[in-house]
């Protein structure tokens, strides 16, 4: 069973990116062969050398709305709302920043809407309602790129801009297309249409996943690994994906996640049997909780980033690399300064 120290380990400040490669998709990669105990520093585009004709790519197409939103109440105090999950468009699930100071039924205004502060519902999140119907097309109209705390604070500590306009591009996919995601599947970022099209013409397929990442995504294992209750997040994975996945499964063909969301994704589908025939497709919301000796049923080989210290993702990648191989793997990172984090480098273990 983890421990806290499993998942723990110094992360300088200056291997956190704040910004990706100057060039999508040509960051670095860590190639981690988990049969061989090896590990390769490579580029992104190498994934050319490393994809099999015939292996199955699995990508996560949720998309990032604007969901960081800046205003102020009626009584003149700022306000700062991350939404989180639309009840009816609406109404909307919301984390407040310094919620204590606002009451139910505080008025407030964000770009040209209106609405109302509510009630406090689950893991510290207070319901919003807004005078009208919004769509994530409004929205992004009054809202910011919601950039994970890290790199807020780590360019206002080197005393650049916190928000650049470039992240509304940089921090999505370019096959992005469910809105509903507060924070990106970062593994997906690395992708371009030129890669994308290189893997097709040499016979790897791929199929998508929605998986809506949400905020429960930066919460560390703080007290104990066995007592620490994972966040939910929505999930779809359709027949066609399933299919393609008990067909390349039949036929012993990789399937490989682009993302620890897209691991969740298949695994929670896959949890209905140890048995490919049965498998069906999934819609709904998944607490998985891959750690230790997870029995992986659909995955062969992920594409991952490097993630944080004491975090849920990196008990996953630990569970399928093998915990002493990519404890080492992260030791080789951090004296090689890859760049850690969403906008940072990449791994492929297999």
């Amino acid at each position: 069973m983890a421990s806290l120290s499993d998942i723990e380990y110094e992360l300088p400040k200056n291997l956190i990116a704040t910004r990706p490669a100057d060039r999508r998709g040509f960051s670095r990669l860590l190639a981690l062969d988990r049969k061989a105990k090896t590990v390769a520093d490579r580029m992104f585009p190498d994934m050319l050398e490393y994809l099999r004709e015939g292996d199955l790519l699995v990508l996560n197409d949720t998309r990032v709305f604007s969901a960081r939103l800046l205003g102020e109440a009626d009584s003149g105090r700022a306000l700062e709302l991350l939404l989180v999950e639309s009840l009816d468009g609406r109404i909307w699930k919301a984390m407040v920043r310094s919620s204590r100071k606002f009451r139910d039924g505080d008025r407030f205004r964000i770009g040209g809407e209106s609405g109302a502060i509510g009630s406090r519902v689950e893991d510290g999140l207070r319901l919003v309602a807004f005078d009208r119907t919004l769509s994530f097309e409004d929205i992004d109209l009054i809202g910011r790129t919601p950039l994970p705390p890290y790199i807020v604070s780590s360019r206002e500590e080197k005393g650049t801009s916190a928000y650049v306009p470039e992240d509304a591009e940089w921090y999505q996919s370019v096959f992005a297309r469910n809105s509903g995601s507060v924070a990106a599947p970062t593994a997906s970022l690395h992708f371009t249409p030129e890669l994308l099209a290189d893997l097709e013409r040499k016979g790897v397929r791929k199929v998508f996943v929605t998986l809506h990442v949400g905020p429960g995504t930066f919460k560390p294992v703080e007290d104990s690994v066995d007592n620490f209750e994972i966040h939910s997040e929505r999930v779809t994975v359709g027949a066609e994906t399933v299919d393609a996945i008990r067909s390349a499964k039949a036929e012993g063909r990789r399937v490989v996640a682009v993302g620890t969301t897209v691991v969740r994704s298949i695994e929670t589908m896959a949890q209905s049997s140890e048995n490919p025939d049965h498998w069906v497709a999934f819609d709904g919301w998944t607490r998985l909780f891959i750690k230790d000796d997870f029995p992986f049923r659909a995955t062969d080989a992920l594409i991952t980033n490097f993630h944080m210290s004491r975090s849920t993702l990196l008990l996953l990648v630990q569970s399928f690399g093998g915990r002493e191989l990519v404890r080492s793997a992260y030791q080789h990172a951090v004296e090689s300064s890859y760049r850690f984090l969403s906008y940072g480098d990449a791994m492929f273990l297999f």
